[in-house]
């Protein structure tokens, strides 16, 4: 799989959780074979800092905000590419992620 192909696959997982997050899915049309994405909690009350790959920086991110896993990060088996509530795509480890499932 060529990198444009990584990039579009990764794109549409992102399109999929912002329409599913507005509520805004088409079954009868783009979404009718796509899977929804369980949402999950980052743990905690205040803060964390997280790697955001876009920015190339650290992000402060509010603990206790929802989110969809995008994907697993490459070369790290207990790390997520997370896209939050609030917009941001970060990586977090999956120590600090509570699954909530379809809340």
């Amino acid at each position: 799989m060529s990198e444009n192909d990584e990039y579009d696959k990764l794109s549409e997982k992102v399109k999929l959780a912002v329409r599913q997050l507005n509520g805004t899915l088409d079954y009868d049309g783009v979404d009718k074979d796509s899977e929804l994405i369980p949402e999950v909690s980052i743990k905690g009350t205040g803060h964390i800092f997280c790697f955001s790959p876009g920015k190339k920086s650290f992000i402060k991110i509010s603990r206790g905000i929802k989110g969809y896993i995008i994907k697993p990060v490459t070369g790290k088996l207990d790390k997520y590419l997370v896209y939050t509530w609030d917009g941001y795509l970060v990586e977090i480890y999956d120590d600090e992620l509570i699954y909530t499932g379809f809340d």
